[in-house]
C-alpha cells in the first residue's frame, strides 16, 4: 500500500510495526498500530485492494484492533466469510471495549462506541445500540463504564453528549480508593443543576445553580485534589476532592429514558499497564483465529470433516434413511462450525447404529474437538474392534493418544495408520503431537519435528476443524514458552517465567515437586514420576479469568500467577495436571472427581461449593448413575451437581477396597493408553449408592 494516496494523503509507509503518512503539506506522519487503531482502520480500509484476500484479513484484524466490531463484520462479508468468527466474542476477551488512542505526554484517551453496546458497560434499563447511538429507555435508565486504574497524578477528563428527551438525566464519577467508593454526581433538567456527593451513606448537595436550557454536552474533570463540571462548555460547579483514588468509573443515566448517548469518551493519565493487558489479551485471542481463517481462505473454504476412504457399505445399507439424513447433516454442521450441533445429530445417530462406522468417526472427532478424550478413545476404540483395518479412526486415535500423553501407543497407532493410508493428517498430527509432548525439560521442544508434521497436516487436510484447533494450539503454546526466558528445572519438573522471577519460579518449583510427590504417594507407589511443566505468568493474563492457577491441557502446561499461594486453585490445577499426566484420558467422571479428591487435602480447603451442592440434591437412581459414568466430559465439567457427585464417587471408593480395585483397573488401562469404562460387574449397587456414600461419610 506504500506509495498509495488515501483521501489526498499518501502513505509512505505501511508495515507490521505501524504506518506513515505525508500530509498534503509535505509533512509526514509516523504511526505505530497502537498510537491510533482507528485511524489505522481508516488507512486500510480505503487502501485495501479490492477482491485481495490479505488486504482484507489485514482490515478485520485492525477493525478487531479498534474495537469495531461493525467494520470487522463488513470485513468478513467482504472476505466472503460471514460466519467465520464472531467479532463480539473476541473482542469481549479484552477487559474493555474502548479503543485507546495514545496522547502526548503519556496520556490515553479511551471512546466507547456507539454503534454497538460494549461488553463492558454495566447497564440499568435497557440499553440499545441505534445508527450510531446508544438508547438507553426505563425508570431508572443508567450506564457505567468499568473502573479504570489511573497512573500518575490520576487527572482525567470525561466527555459525554445526551440527546432525546431524558428526565433529569445525570452524569457521575465513582473514584475508588484504599478508603472506599467516592461518588461525585451532577443532575439537572432545563432550568437548574445540583453536583452531589455520596460518601456511602447517601447523597449530599455540594453545589447549585439555575441554566438558561437543558443541557447535552457533560464535561467532568477529576484531579486528586478537585472535581470540575461543564454543562455546554460552561464551568458550572467545582468542588474539592479529599481522597486519593486508583481508579475512576463514569456513570450516565436518567430518572426516565430515552436518553441517546453520541459520545462516551475518557482522557488523561490512565494505566499504561492496564491497556498493554488488554490489548495483549486480545491479540492471544485474534492472532491465531486470523492466521486459522487465512490458511483456510488460501485453501479455499471452511473447515471440513474428513471424507474417509471406507464408507462403510455394509454398515450405511443397514443404516435407516433417518441416521443417514442425520449424518449428512453433522457433517454440514461440522462444516459450518458449529460443533455442538454435529455432537447432538451424531448422538442420535449412534444410538440408533451403535456399529455404524462412518458415525463412530465422526462422533470422536467431534469428542477430540470439545476436548472429551475419553469418549473419543472409547469410540474409536468401538470402531477399530469393527474394523481393524480403519485407517482414519488409528489415525485419529493416534492423535488421542498424543494429547493425552500416550507417546510410544500415539506413534505406534500413527505408523500403523500412515502405513495404511500415508496421507492421513491425523496422523502427521498426531506425530507434531508427540513431538511437542516429549520436549525436554531444559530447551523448548522438538520444534522442527514439530513445524515439519504440522506443514504436512495443513497440505493435506487446510480446512479439517482438527487440523486448525491443532495448529491454532500448538502455536500458541510454542509462542508461549518462546517467549519466556528464565527456565527453573528440577528433576522431572520445569517452570518457566519472565526474566527477574527467578524467586517466584524457584517457590513455585518447590511446591510443585512437594504437591506431586504427595499425589503420587496416594496413588502411584512404586511407578516413575510425574513430570509438570509449568508457566509463570502475571495477573490477568489470557486462560487465568477469576483463577490464581489452572491447568491448559491443549498447551501440556499449568498456568500459575505470580505471587499464588498454595490454596485450592493451585493444589486442584496441580492435580488436574497430574492426573492428565499419570493416566492420560481416564473416563470424564473419574478424571474429574479424581483431581478433587487429591486436591482437597493437600490445599486444606474443602472444593468451592461442592459439598452444599451434594447436601441440597435429591438421591439419584441407578440410571442417573450410569449416565455420570459415560457423561462427555463437557457437560460434567459445567455441571455442578454431576462435579460434586464424582468427587463423591471417588471419596467413597477410595474407603471401599473392592470399589477402589476396580477404579485402579480403570486407571491402569488409561495408563497404558486403552479405553476404560466402568465395567458392569463393578461390586458397587448403583440403586443405593447415595445411601452408601451418606452411610460412608457418617462413619467417618
Amino acid at each position: 500500500m506504500a506509495g498509495r494516496a488515501v483521501s489526498g494523503v499518501r502513505v509512505e509507509r505501511l508495515d507490521a510495526d505501524g504506518f506513515a503518512l505525508r500530509l498534503p503539506d509535505g509533512e509526514v506522519h509516523a504511526f505505530a498500530w497502537r498510537d491510533d487503531p482507528p485511524l489505522g482502520l481508516l488507512v486500510l480500509q480505503r487502501g485495501a485492494r479490492e477482491g485481495v484476500a490479505e488486504d482484507r484479513v489485514e482490515v478485520l484484524r485492525r477493525a478487531l484492533d479498534a474495537r469495531d466490531p461493525v467494520a470487522a463484520r463488513a470485513a468478513l462479508e467482504a472476505l466472503g466469510a460471514p460466519d467465520a468468527l464472531d467479532p463480539a466474542a473476541l473482542l469481549a476477551a479484552a477487559p474493555v471495549s474502548a479503543v485507546a488512542v495514545a496522547l502526548p505526554g503519556g496520556r490515553w484517551r479511551l471512546s466507547w462506541p456507539t454503534r454497538t453496546v460494549g461488553h463492558d458497560l454495566t447497564t440499568r434499563g435497557q440499553v440499545a445500540a441505534s445508527d450510531g447511538v446508544l438508547v438507553l429507555t426505563g425508570e431508572p435508565c443508567e450506564l457505567a463504564t468499568p473502573a479504570l486504574p489511573v497512573a500518575g497524578d490520576g487527572a482525567l477528563e470525561a466527555a459525554l453528549h445526551l440527546e432525546g428527551a431524558p428526565r433529569a438525566p445525570f452524569v457521575g464519577v465513582d473514584l475508588h480508593g484504599p478508603r472506599g467508593r467516592r461518588s461525585y454526581v451532577m443532575r439537572w433538567d432545563a432550568q437548574s443543576w445540583r453536583l452531589e456527593v455520596d460518601l456511602g451513606a447517601g447523597a449530599n448537595v455540594l453545589r447549585e445553580g439555575t441554566l438558561p436550557a437543558q443541557a447535552r454536552s457533560v464535561r467532568v474533570r477529576v484531579t486528586q485534589s478537585e472535581v470540575v463540571v461543564l454543562l455546554d462548555g460552561v464551568e458550572r460547579a467545582a468542588a474539592p476532592v479529599s481522597t486519593r483514588y486508583e481508579q475512576v468509573a463514569v456513570r450516565v443515566g436518567a430518572a426516565a429514558g430515552p436518553a441517546e448517548l453520541t459520545d462516551l469518551t475518557v482522557e488523561g493519565a490512565l494505566s499504561t499497564a492496564w491497556l498493554e493487558e488488554a490489548d495483549a489479551r486480545l491479540a492471544a485471542e485474534v492472532a491465531p483465529r486470523l492466521e486459522e481463517l487465512a490458511e483456510r481462505l488460501a485453501a479455499g473454504g471452511a473447515p471440513a470433516p474428513p471424507r474417509l476412504s471406507t464408507e462403510d457399505p455394509q454398515g450405511l445399507a443397514a443404516a435407516s434413511t433417518g441416521a443417514l439424513e442425520r449424518l449428512d447433516s453433522a457433517r454440514r454442521a461440522l462444516a459450518a462450525g458449529d460443533v455442538a450441533r454435529a455432537g447432538e445429530l451424531l448422538d442420535e445417530v449412534e444410538r440408533e447404529s451403535p456399529s455404524l462406522l462412518a458415525a463412530l468417526h465422526q462422533r470422536a472427532l467431534v469428542a477430540a474437538l470439545e476436548g472429551d478424550l475419553a469418549g473419543a478413545h472409547r469410540r474409536l476404540a468401538r470402531a477399530l474392534e469393527l474394523d481393524d483395518g480403519f485407517a482414519e479412526a488409528r489415525a485419529l486415535l493416534a492423535w488421542v493418544l498424543a494429547r493425552a500423553g500416550r507417546r510410544e501407543q500415539a506413534l505406534a497407532a500413527a505408523g500403523r495408520a500412515l502405513e495404511a493410508l500415508p496421507d492421513q493428517a491425523h496422523g502427521y498430527l498426531a506425530q507434531a503431537r508427540a513431538a511437542w509432548a516429549s520436549r525436554a525439560a531444559e530447551v523448548g521442544g522438538e520444534a522442527e519435528v514439530v513445524a515439519d508434521r504440522l506443514r504436512l497436516a495443513r497440505a493435506l487436510a487446510p480446512t479439517d476443524p482438527l487440523v486448525l484447533a491443532e495448529a491454532r494450539a500448538l502455536r500458541r503454546a510454542t509462542a508461549l514458552e518462546a517467549g519466556l526466558p528464565l527456565r527453573r528445572a528440577e528433576a522431572p519438573h520445569v517452570v518457566l517465567a519472565a526474566a527477574g522471577a527467578e524467586r517466584p519460579a524457584g517457590d513455585l518449583l518447590k511446591t510443585l515437586g512437594a504437591l506431586s510427590l504427595r499425589y503420587e504417594r496416594e496413588l502411584r507407589r512404586g511407578a516413575p514420576p510425574v513430570a509438570l511443566r509449568a508457566v509463570l505468568v502475571a495477573a490477568g493474563a489470557p486462560g487465568l479469568e477469576g483463577a490464581a492457577a489452572a491447568w491448559e491441557p491443549e498447551q501440556d502446561v499449568l498456568l500459575v500467577r505470580e505471587g499464588t499461594a498454595l490454596g485450592w486453585d493451585l493444589a486442584h490445577a496441580v492435580a488436574r495436571a497430574f492426573v492428565a499426566r499419570a493416566y492420560g484420558a481416564p473416563p470424564a467422571w473419574l478424571e474429574v472427581g479424581l483431581a478433587t479428591t487429591l486436591a482437597a487435602p493437600a490445599s486444606a480447603e474443602d472444593p468451592p461449593g461442592l459439598k452444599e451442592v451434594l447436601a441440597a440434591a435429591p438421591s439419584w437412581d441407578a440410571d442417573a448413575w450410569r449416565n455420570l459414568l459415560t457423561m462427555a466430559r463437557g457437560p460434567l465439567v459445567n455441571n455442578t451437581l454431576a462435579r460434586a457427585k464424582a468427587w463423591a464417587l471417588v471419596t467413597y471408593a477410595q474407603r471401599q477396597a473392592s470399589a477402589w480395585d476396580v477404579v485402579g483397573r480403570l486407571l491402569e488401562r488409561a495408563a497404558r493408553g486403552e479405553a476404560a469404562a466402568w465395567p458392569d460387574d463393578a461390586p458397587l449397587d448403583l440403586a443405593s449408592l447415595d445411601a452408601q456414600i451418606a452411610a460412608g461419610g457418617r462413619r467417618r
